[in-house]
C-alpha cells in the first residue's frame, strides 16, 4: 500500500501537494541544548555513572580480585563514551519538527475522500482511548482493520481511476488524501511497528534528504490528533451501504462464473428513497470496483426496458442472479454475459461430486465398525465434513434452480 501511494504521488512529498494539514516540517521550540539540560547536570550524572560502574572494578584491583587491564579499559571506555555523549548533547542543538495541525477542507473532497478521513479520525480517537486505558491489543486490532479493510481494500481501489484519469483537480485531491492518511497511519502504527514505519515515513516525507543539523524522525513526531469536525457517523453508515453493495455484486459475479474483466449490467432496487439517493451518490464507486457497465437504480415496482430488450424469450428473472444487502435487492442479468448452458453443466458436475462425497461420508458414519473403533476426533471431523458438504450441495441446488 505504501509503495502504491508513493508511486502515485509522482515523486512529490506531502509538503509539495499543498495539503493544508501537512506542511514542510518547521523547527519547533523544543531543543536539546544547554537551555534544556545544563552542562553541570550532565557532568554530575556522568560522574555518578562512573562511580557506580567503575568503583567495583577499582576495589577489585586493590583487593587482588581483578586484573588491572580490564579495570582500566572499563574506566577509559566509560570516560570516552561519557565525554562523547556530553559534547553531542550540549553542542548539537538538534531540533524536533512537527507538522501543522490544521485540517483538510472537506468541502473540496469527494464522497470517498470524506469517508476515509472520517474513518481515520474515528480510528485515531479509538486508538488514543485504547492506549490511554492500556488496551494495546484493541488498539492494534483497530489499526489493522482500518489499514487493511478501509484504506487498502477500499479507498486505494476507489481512487485508482481518479489517479489515472484526466481530471487534474480530482487527481490532486486523491493524492492529498492518500498522503495525509498514510502519514497518519504510519504515526498511529509507530508504537507497535517502530522500524518499518520509520523507514516508510522517512521515504514518504523526504526527511532522508534533510541536513545533519536538523532532526527529522517519526519517533519524535506528535501522535495524530482527533479532528471531531471531520468525523461523520452518518456518512460512514451511508458509505457502508455502498461497500456492502459492491461486495454483494462481486460475490454474485463469482457465483455466476463471470470473468473478472467482463463488464456487466446491474439493477439495484430499493423501496427507500434515501437508499436510492445514497446509491446514486456512490454510483461511480460501484461501477469502478464491481466492473459494472450499466447501473440502474430504481424502485422495485419499476422495470428497465433495456433489460427486457436483451431477453427476448422467457422472463428476466429466469436469466438473472439475485442477491440482497440490507433492504437493497441486486439483480445481474446473465444474458450475453454467461453461457447459461455451460454454467448449468458445470454446476451439475459440481453437485454430482458433492453428492458422492456426502454418500461416502454418510456410509462411514452409519457403519458401526467405524463409529465404534475410530477415535472421537476422527468421527467429529467426518461429521463436520458431512455438514459442510450438505451445505455446499444445498447452495448448488439453489443456483441450478435459479438458472
Amino acid at each position: 500500500a505504501s509503495r502504491f501511494v508513493m508511486i502515485n504521488l509522482e515523486g512529490k512529498v506531502p509538503a509539495q501537494l499543498g495539503i493544508p494539514s501537512w506542511k514542510k516540517p518547521q523547527p519547533s521550540s523544543i531543543k536539546v541544548s544547554e537551555t534544556v539540560v545544563s552542562s553541570r547536570t550532565l557532568i554530575f550524572s556522568y560522574l555518578l555513572a562512573v562511580i557506580f560502574l567503575a568503583l567495583p572494578q577499582l576495589i577489585g584491583v586493590f583487593l587482588g580480585k581483578f586484573s588491572v587491564v580490564p579495570a582500566a579499559t572499563t574506566v577509559l571506555g566509560l570516560f570516552v563514551i561519557g565525554i562523547s555523549g556530553l559534547f553531542q548533547l550540549v553542542n548539537s542543538k538538534k531540533e524536533i519538527t512537527q507538522p501543522s495541525s490544521k485540517s483538510i477542507d472537506s468541502n473540496t473532497l469527494e464522497l470517498s475522500d470524506r469517508w476515509i478521513l472520517s474513518r481515520f479520525h474515528q480510528v485515531t480517537q479509538q486508538t488514543r482511548s485504547a492506549i490511554d486505558s492500556f488496551a494495546l491489543g484493541e488498539a492494534a486490532k483497530g489499526l489493522y482493520e482500518f489499514f487493511w479493510g478501509d484504506f487498502c481494500d477500499l479507498y486505494i481501489e476507489l481512487v485508482k481511476s481518479r489517479l489515472l484519469g484526466e481530471d487534474a483537480e480530482s487527481k490532486q485531491s486523491a493524492q492529498q488524501v492518500l498522503a495525509f492518511v498514510l502519514d497518519g497511519i504510519l504515526k498511529l502504527l509507530h508504537p507497535f511497528m517502530p522500524h518499518i514505519t520509520e523507514e516508510l515515513w522517512q521515504t514518504l516525507t523526504g526527511s532522508q534528504e534533510t541536513t545533519s543539523h536538523t532532526l527529522h524522525t517519526l519517533a519524535l513526531q506528535p501522535y495524530p490528533e482527533v479532528n471531531p469536525s471531520l468525523i461523520d457517523p452518518e456518512l460512514e453508515q451511508q458509505f457502508t451501504l455502498i461497500t456492502d453493495t459492491i461486495r454483494t455484486i462481486r460475490n454474485l459475479r463469482a457465483e455466476a462464473d463471470i470473468k473478472p474483466g467482463v463488464k456487466i449490467r446491474v439493477i439495484l432496487q430499493s423501496e427507500s428513497d434515501r437508499e436510492r439517493q445514497i446509491l446514486t451518490a456512490g454510483q461511480s464507486s460501484i461501477q469502478d470496483l464491481a466492473k459494472v457497465e450499466t447501473l440502474t437504480i430504481q424502485h422495485p415496482t419499476e422495470s428497465d426496458p433495456a433489460i427486457r430488450e436483451t431477453i427476448p424469450t422467457g422472463s428476466a428473472t429466469e436469466k438473472m442472479v439475485a442477491g440482497v444487502t440490507g433492504t437493497v435487492q441486486i439483480l445481474i442479468p446473465l444474458s450475453g454475459v454467461v453461457d447459461l448452458d455451460a454454467l448449468s453443466a458445470k454446476l451439475a458436475r459440481d453437485l454430482k461430486k458433492i453428492e458422492a462425497e456426502i454418500q461416502s461420508l454418510s456410509s462411514r458414519l452409519n457403519n458401526p465398525g467405524f463409529v465404534n473403533k475410530a477415535p472421537a476426533e476422527v468421527i467429529e471431523t467426518a461429521q463436520a465434513a458431512l455438514v459442510e458438504a450438505q451445505k455446499q450441495a444445498e447452495i448448488l441446488q439453489n443456483r441450478l434452480r435459479e438458472l
